[in-house]
């Protein structure tokens, strides 16, 4: 996809979506925004976390399990 595509999509700007590719500013998205930019990549939120924040992300089961909650009933 296009950034111009993405961009429309997102309803922000090209260079604001150019600024992201280039770690210049960190994205600040609504959450059906959020929803719009995994759907378009085809990315679950694991996906994103994996990528973005790997370490985080070996500490989600452990977080969940602590405040009782089942990680697989979660990811629903």
């Amino acid at each position: 996809m296009t950034q111009s595509k993405l961009s429309s999509l997102l309803d922000v700007r090209q260079a604001t979506l150019s600024d992201w590719e280039n770690e210049r500013t960190v994205p600040r998205l609504k959450p059906s925004q959020w929803l719009l930019l995994m759907s378009a990549s085809n990315c679950t939120p694991e996906q994103l976390v994996k990528a973005y924040e790997p370490a985080e992300m070996e500490l989600i089961p452990l977080k969940l399990k602590i405040a009782g909650i089942d990680y697989d009933s979660a990811a629903t």
